[in-house]
């Protein structure tokens, strides 16, 4: 499924509206679903490591390859995107952070159950550090839900 929001983003990063530069950003993208987002990003220069649900992955992987390498396998992008799984405030010592630094965490349309928002405030704090930006972006759905995410999100992060 593509949300809406993720092909918003992906169209944004493509207008002339759009004056931030992915070029030689690492980049990890939480939720990342069919990696539109991610894939758009790796063709904008960013190394690119997109994230999902291990039942989600495979997928995830799959448009991955179908859309950033050509026939012969030669790489479209500077840096192939990586595809990792990754549950909100699971495992994260998979993700070793010592000596890695993301310049971007950024999750589109992962602000919709409530039950996990700790666990996705647990999981960006954990791969960011004070000069990492984190981009979220969702469509507001219900207001009083949203509203605990923004708060919660506030109590960790400089908006």
């Amino acid at each position: 499924v593509l949300f809406n929001k993720g092909v918003a983003f992906a169209e944004f990063l493509e207008s002339d509206n759009f004056n931030m530069s992915f070029e030689d950003k690492k980049v990890i993208e939480l939720g990342a679903g069919t990696g539109l987002v991610g894939i758009a990003l790796s063709f904008l220069g960013a190394d690119v490591t997109l994230t999902d649900l291990p039942d989600i992955i495979s997928y995830t992987e799959e448009n991955v390859l179908m859309n950033t390498m050509d026939n012969n396998n030669t790489p479209l992008c500077r840096y192939t995107p990586q595809v990792r799984p990754l549950t909100w405030g699971k495992n994260l010592a998979a993700f070793p952070t010592y000596g890695v630094h993301y310049d971007y965490v950024i999750g589109i349309e992962v602000v919709y159950i409530e039950d996990v928002f700790q666990d996705l405030i647990t999981t960006i704090k954990y791969l960011s550090d004070k000069d990492t930006r984190i981009l979220i972006g969702y469509q507001i759905r219900v207001k009083e839900r949203d509203s605990k995410f923004v708060r919660l999100f506030k109590e960790h992060f400089r908006v």
